[in-house]
């Protein structure tokens, strides 16, 4: 497991502008949740039904919808306990040590640009049971503010550990759906790493949302989720590197998929009514 350097350093308080409050880690362990799977391959949760609120006052859209997309901020996050098959362990903050093992062990991302390294799944694992709890709580988060039924469940599949060099974008994913079981969105978890301030954009129809990462990023984490029927972009990372673990997100249970064209459809089928 690589050595815990997150919390250990003092440090200003971060100002990084997120629009919800931040999720508190717990020193006591949670209870398990039954019926839960957990592991490197998938973390499932049940998740609640969703009060539906409104996200962005700057989408003008009417009250009693759902999110089509969500981000927080996460305060002195758990050392995931990242290992590298065949490099080893990876610190945070990262380290130009850390950085080098991770470009010998992904390759260059031929969908993204040149400066952005790839490493699917089974080249990584996280190690510690912190992070598996906190994945979980943030599995949670997402599920309510998409509006995911209870019914449906939200499962998180590691799909890529992603870096992000200097002159880098964020550019769509290419997603693989299993017929059964259809992704319905996609679930960034940005770990510590210190970089500049690199808007991420994410635009729906002619809604939009830009998630601003400035603030204390190298000891500080934060996530960002959306419905795979949305675009994802971003501005240029100017300097140091950004290093994200990437979740595909499929519904536990058959039925239905949730996504943000169903959001709409369902505000018009509302709005109808009024």
């Amino acid at each position: 497991m690589a050595e815990d350097r997150m919390s250990n350093v003092s440090r200003p308080q971060t100002i990084l502008p997120i629009a919800t409050p931040a999720i508190a880690i717990r020193e006591e362990v949670p209870q398990e949740e039954a019926n839960d799977e957990v592991g490197q391959v998938r973390v499932e949760v049940e998740v609640l039904p969703s009060n539906i609120t409104s996200q962005e006052a700057d989408l003008h859209r009417p009250k009693n919808t759902r999110n089509f997309s969500h981000h927080n901020l996460l305060k002195d996050p758990p050392n995931p306990g990242l290992s590298l098959r065949r490099h080893g362990n990876i610190g945070f903050p990262l380290s130009d040590q850390d950085v080098e093992k991770l470009v010998k062990a992904g390759h260059r991302s031929q969908h993204m640009n040149e400066n952005t390294w790839e490493l699917p799944a089974k080249l990584w694992e996280t190690t510690n049971p912190s992070w598996i709890l906190l994945v979980k709580s943030v599995l949670k988060d997402v599920g309510r503010k998409l509006g995911v039924p209870k019914s449906r469940g939200t499962k998180g599949l590691p799909s890529a550990l992603i870096l992000y060099g200097p002159g880098s974008v964020i550019k769509q994913p290419k997603l693989y759906s299993r017929p059964d079981n259809p992704v319905f969105g996609v679930l960034d978890i940005i770990l510590p790493s210190k970089h500049n301030s690199c808007p991420i954009i994410l635009r729906h129809g002619d809604k939009q949302v830009t998630v601003a990462t400035s603030g204390n990023t190298q000891f500080d984490g934060s996530y960002v989720s959306w419905f795979s029927d949305i675009s994802i972009s971003s501005g240029f990372l100017n300097s140091g590197y950004r290093l994200a673990i990437r979740y595909i997100l499929e519904h536990k249970s058959p039925g239905l998929v949730c996504s943000a064209s169903a959001i709409d459809g369902e505000i018009i089928k509302a709005t109808s009514y009024v």
